[in-house]
């Protein structure tokens, strides 16, 4: 499919979906096993799909969760890339962990804000999911395309 033809509208999935998705990638079994590292080289995300995700209140860093999914399409598990809105544990209204200082805190569902102002007492956070995987959608002209050495490539 070529990538004009594709939907890049932000894709957001439930927390369930995403942990099952993490679960795949670290404790990989049945389906496909283990995926090679040629198999995941990079993920492509439109401007509009991180813009959602900065645009999520008190949202302040980003953090990104390599998972594994079954495609509808083929059947087989692909590589995914999920993100969660996150702040300083410091900028929460009540402290998650006992070091508020450094502490960067994930902001998953309903999460309880007020660290910015005029900020509602409480956000429904989304995860979204960037499965825009390398391969099949690289750019093989890249200079950061290299070249696996057991010959796998972009397809």
């Amino acid at each position: 499919m070529e990538s004009g033809s594709e939907n890049w509208a932000p894709v957001p999935v439930s927390s369930d979906l995403a942990k099952e998705c993490v679960n795949n990638w670290i404790n990989p079994s049945g389906r496909e096993g283990t995926p090679s590292p040629a198999a995941m080289r990079a993920f492509a995300a439109s401007k509009a799909e991180l813009q959602a995700l900065l645009d999520q209140i008190e949202t302040e860093y980003v953090r990104m969760y390599i998972g594994r999914r079954v495609h509808v399409e083929d059947g087989l598990m692909h590589p995914c890339l999920l993100m969660v809105s996150a702040v300083l544990n410091k900028d929460l209204p009540v402290p998650v962990t006992d070091d508020p200082e450094e502490e960067i805190i994930d902001l998953i569902d309903t999460y309880p804000v007020g660290a910015a102002p005029g900020s509602p007492g409480s956000v429904t956070y989304l995860i979204y999911d960037f499965t825009k995987p390398c391969p099949p959608r690289c750019d093989p002209s890249s200079k950061l395309f290299v070249p696996a050495n057991n010959g796998q490539d972009c397809g």
